[in-house]
């Protein structure tokens, strides 16, 4: 059973993007993600193909994701790493995994 859905990686991609490029750890992070997540077969293979080439915001649907499996940030931020937790603590606190973002602030 997948505990999140495919809009969630897209999601991923599409900030792991946002620079023009998505380099290979970012690309293993967000595939070992969903592997951890339930995506195996004809579903892990698709998004690994989805995530090839950017992945425009304007692509998700937003609206098949809950707030639980979203970052919100507004003006001034830029998102420069992100993640799943794995931590066998993380796993028993929550049916959802934590997302751990590293920020960076505009100055000024």
């Amino acid at each position: 059973m997948k505990m999140l859905n495919r809009q969630v990686f897209l999601a991923l991609a599409t900030v792991a993007w946002a620079d023009g490029s998505l380099a290979p750890e970012e690309r293993d992070g967000i595939l070992s993600a969903a592997r951890g997540a339930g995506f195996a077969g004809a579903d892990l293979t698709s998004l690994e193909q989805a995530i090839q080439s950017p992945v425009a915001l304007s692509s998700l649907s937003l609206r098949k994701l809950s707030a639980l499996d979203r970052v919100f940030i507004r003006g001034g931020v830029t998102c420069t790493h992100h993640f799943c937790s794995r931590l066998a603590l993380a796993k028993q606190a929550s049916d959802h995994l934590p997302v751990i973002v590293d920020l960076e602030l505009e100055a000024g």
